[in-house]
């Protein structure tokens, strides 16, 4: 099976043994580089660990951490990075079942599995998904509850019950809060986008350059998410090229759906126009040319020799011509741009400038 991990990067708690350890084989298998933790058993998981890298050639290590201290998570998920360089995968794994009736509970025993049950997927999660904010990480996060957690539970384990339900609760508020940036959006969370009247930016060249995988396109279109396009910045984009973005974008995820006919070149013109500006809660004032809005205009030159020839105006913007074909554009009614040139900056004063920050860049990485 090919599930598309191979490269990304896994950490899996309490991934020894058990459940845990099957988990870490099946990312590994998959050519996850797998960070197991472990809080006990050193010798035998780094055994295990090696295993793991030699049978299916992965990067594969142990890392130790007791999940409910926070120092412990600090130094591990630090550890991690600064190994792999990113976290693409989290599985919140780890746990303890103890049975306890609780008139026999001690209280220290309650506060020990809620510590590990719930207390250090959450902080876990907190720190992991820092990280994959800050490095733009479109990543995954998986936290394993139980039957307990929604239904019954069997006498003696009401720490347990209570610390899976509160891990259901905590990965429904997760979804919410970490949906905008990316972070894993599963069905439900789909859900809550499309609900919420959310927007999702598609930035592919950016995210293939910083090799952050591909956006779930088809799946947000299933669930009636609105989609529109972005180019993020020139350290992970280069050209800022947007119509260059909507061809490649179009063309990559016909290849990944296996369907010529996904995302259709007025589709994706759409995405790019009205959708962009309901993204922006704009669509009063701008994406569409229509008498009460904003004069913004921007006018394609049809006429250069690799225009030629026009037989459907939607594909030749989407998959012809490119930013170079820019000619005019106009911003609430005022031209910025005309014939190629800018009317409200010298151009040559913002060359000059450029390459006065390169020198300056180049000093500093000399230094």
């Amino acid at each position: 099976m090919d599930l598309g991990l191979k490269g990304k990067v896994a950490l899996v708690t309490g991934g020894g043994t058990g459940i845990g350890a099957g988990i870490c084989e099946a990312l590994a298998q998959e050519g996850v580089s797998v960070a197991v933790n472990w809080v006990v058993g050193k010798e035998e998981v780094e055994k295990f660990a090696a295993g793991l890298a030699s049978k299916y050639g992965t990067d594969c290590r142990a890392f130790y951490a007791d999940v409910s201290r926070a120092d412990d998570l600090d130094a591990m998920v630090k550890q991690i990075v600064g190994i792999y360089g990113r976290i693409d995968i989290l599985v919140n794994n780890a746990g303890v079942w103890p049975t306890e009736n609780i008139l026999d509970m001690p209280d220290g025993n309650w506060e020990r599995v809620i510590d590990i049950n719930l207390n250090g997927p959450f902080m876990l999660c907190k720190r992991v998904a820092r990280t994959m904010v800050e490095k733009g990480i479109r990543g995954s996060m998986i936290n394993l509850s139980s039957k307990s957690g929604f239904l019954y539970n069997t006498a003696g384990h009401a720490h347990y019950a209570t610390a899976k339900a509160g891990i259901n609760m905590m990965v429904k508020t997760l979804q919410r809060e970490l949906a905008p940036h990316g972070i894993r959006v599963n069905e439900e969370e789909m859900d809550i986008l499309s609900e919420h009247d959310a927007s999702i930016a598609i930035c592919t060249e950016s995210n293939l350059k910083l090799v952050n995988g591909f956006a779930p396109i088809k799946q947000y279109l299933n669930h009636n998410v609105r989609l529109c396009f972005g180019t993020d910045g020139v350290a992970s984009n280069n050209n800022l090229d947007l119509l260059t973005e909507l061809d490649f974008t179009a063309k990559v995820h016909k290849n990944i759906n296996h369907d010529p006919t996904f995302l259709p070149a007025e589709q994706m013109l759409r995405m790019a126009t009205i959708d962009a500006a309901k993204a922006l809660y704009k669509d009063k004032e701008l994406g569409s040319l229509e008498i009460g809005k904003r004069a913004d205009l921007t006018i394609l030159d049809c006429n250069s020799i690799e225009a030629q020839p026009l037989y459907n105006p939607y594909s030749q913007v989407i998959y012809a011509l490119g930013g170079r074909a820019v000619r005019d554009v106009v911003i609430n009614g005022e031209l910025v741009l005309r014939d190629k040139k800018l009317t409200r900056l010298d151009e040559a004063e913002l060359i000059n400038t450029a390459k006065n920050y390169r020198t300056m860049i180049l000093k500093e990485l000399e230094q």
